[in-house]
């Protein structure tokens, strides 16, 4: 997987991450049980969507794409993203 982009939204929790396999979105509006900290679920479809999925299972994949994006931007949204996915369960 390859990161061709990163978008934050304004609605306070949401990263759009598009790579070459497709867009993923990092939702930490839903605080909840699903996750260790309870801030971080990654989702196929903007998560207010109808029918999107959590897709936390490409959590690494998705976390060592980041990783190599970031060395090039250096941007610190993207590792303090990184930092909380890696918190994942």
């Amino acid at each position: 997987m390859k990161v061709q982009s990163v978008n934050f939204y304004s609605d306070g929790g949401t990263a759009q991450v598009i790579t070459d396999q497709g867009e993923y979105y990092v939702d930490g509006q839903r605080k909840n049980t699903w996750t260790a900290t309870g801030s971080r679920l990654i989702y196929d479809k903007y998560p207010n969507k109808k029918g999107a999925k959590k897709v936390n299972e490409i959590k690494d994949e998705l976390i060592e794409a980041l990783e190599k994006y970031n060395e090039t931007k250096k941007d610190s949204g993207i590792s303090i993203l990184i930092q909380e996915l890696d918190q994942l369960i």
